[in-house]
């Protein structure tokens, strides 16, 4: 190498940026690579409206009390209280709850206290009875069957149940409260434990809460996966191809080997942005297409799984902010991948290469969001100042109010720092091991290469 080299030059950038750009498009694998992301991401939404349909409806069928005329035909109901029961509410509860496999449905009847004694000595082996009465202890609401009844103990108390939650409402209503105001006393009251008053403020003053926080970090963590795996398996596989060809001697006679390097690195970003765009536009319009043309209801699924609504809704600081935690990601592991990449020569080395680069990311990614899903402040706070925790997690730790702005600043200045390295590491080791055929993608060789 010449001494007299300045192996920090990027004159010719833009000549191997565009050059990357095309060769990228004219390679069969990364067109059809292309083509299958776009396409898994259109189907995305379908499968998952209609997975997620398919499992709401076992559920909801699993909710449904399989009847029959022959072991309960006919209910009768006395209702010994000055609350007056809805009978239509039942009726439609009886028959949203309970699935009678006959189609003859339920006969509901309604009978005084005055008849009580002489219903109770006749009771048929497919009827029952509901008597709802009051004492000094409060109300009651009681399923009664005959000595021989085909209904078993479960039909009837699943039944009485029913009953039991309408007479409920109703006995609310009575009080002269509003629809309004009885759905949020029938809610009732959740008990959340027991935590420490530092736990309690920090949950209390975050604006995001913990179950939206947790999608956020999730679709967040997610772009930053694809963008780190696509770009470090395609940035690898296209040095080592160029390599193999001796394409990259030629490059390198008008090109500076950090110019080289930086140039493949801007043209594969280029072209994984415009696949997760194209990917992300296509999903948007399968969408639109099952709500507008299918009319299907696609609002179950809104909150569910990922979450990338964070990208859009939280104003343009919280958007530039995103954008620059994506870009320092994508450079971090770009070059990164860069060098790893220029040691291989072989298939082999490539599958070694990518391994590496694989490992990284994958425990940036599985550390920042087992750690961050735990909601711990200290811990917030050193996954944020840690690469890679940090690419998978700063950015949205700050727009969720989990860190302080300084926080998020001093998280910046440390990857690029982190950057910076790589970058004078590459420099350094690009040159000399994109030419040679016998280097191996081990962190050794490359820091020695880096000496020279």
């Amino acid at each position: 190498m010449n001494s007299r080299e300045n192996i920090y030059s990027l004159k010719g950038i833009g000549k191997v940026f565009r050059f990357t750009l095309v060769q990228t498009f004219k390679n069969k694998r990364f067109i059809i690579s292309f083509i299958m992301f776009v396409v898994i991401m259109m189907a995305i939404g379908p499968i998952q409206y209609f997975s997620g349909n398919a499992g709401k409806k076992a559920a909801e069928s699993s909710q449904i009390y399989e009847l029959s005329s022959e072991s309960l035909s006919k209910l009768y109901i006395i209702n010994e209280t000055p609350v007056e029961l809805s009978k239509d509410s039942i009726a439609s509860s009886i028959k949203n709850d309970y699935d009678f496999g006959d189609g003859s449905g339920l006969i509901l009847e309604y009978k005084e206290k005055s008849e009580e004694d002489s219903l109770l000595g006749a009771i048929s082996d497919n009827e029952g009875v509901i008597i709802i009465s009051q004492d000094s202890s409060g109300f009651h609401v009681k399923g009664i069957v005959s000595e021989n009844s085909k209904a078993s103990a479960d039909d009837i108390d699943a039944v009485t149940a029913t009953v039991r939650d309408v007479f409920d409402e109703d006995r609310v209503r009575a009080s002269g409260m509003s629809d309004s105001d009885v759905v949020t006393i029938m809610k009732g009251v959740v008990s959340n434990g027991v935590i420490t008053e530092k736990d309690y403020i920090s949950e209390r003053d975050n604006e995001v809460k913990q179950g939206e926080y947790f999608t956020y970090l999730l679709g967040f963590d997610v772009i930053i996966f694809m963008i780190a795996s696509l770009s470090s398996s395609y940035i690898i596989a296209s040095v080592t191809e160029e390599k193999q060809s001796k394409l990259v001697e030629s490059l390198l006679v008008s090109v500076r080997p950090m110019a080289l390097l930086v140039g493949k690195i801007f043209g594969m970003m280029a072209y994984v942005v415009l696949m997760i765009v194209c990917g992300m536009a296509g999903s948007r319009l399968t969408e639109l297409f099952m709500q507008s043309v299918l009319g299907l209801d696609m609002s179950d699924l809104d909150e569910a799984g990922i979450n990338f609504s964070l990208f859009a809704e939280n104003g343009f600081k919280s958007m530039l902010i995103l954008i620059v935690g994506l870009i320092l990601a994508y450079i971090f592991f770009g070059f990164l991948s860069g060098v790893f990449g220029s040691a291989a020569s072989t298939t082999e080395d490539i599958q070694n290469a990518t391994g590496t680069i694989m490992t990284v990311t994958m425990i940036g990614y599985f550390g920042a969001f087992i750690l961050g899903a735990m909601g711990k402040d200290v811990i917030n706070t050193v996954i944020s100042l840690i690469p890679p925790f940090s690419f998978f997690t700063a950015p949205v730790f700050y727009i969720t109010g989990r860190i302080p702005l300084y926080i998020l600043i001093i998280s910046f200045v440390i990857e690029l720092a982190a950057i910076i390295l790589i970058v004078m590491l590459s420099a350094r080791t690009y040159r000399t091991l994109v030419l040679s055929d016998s280097s191996r993608p081990k962190l050794m060789v490359i820091l020695k290469a880096g000496r020279r």
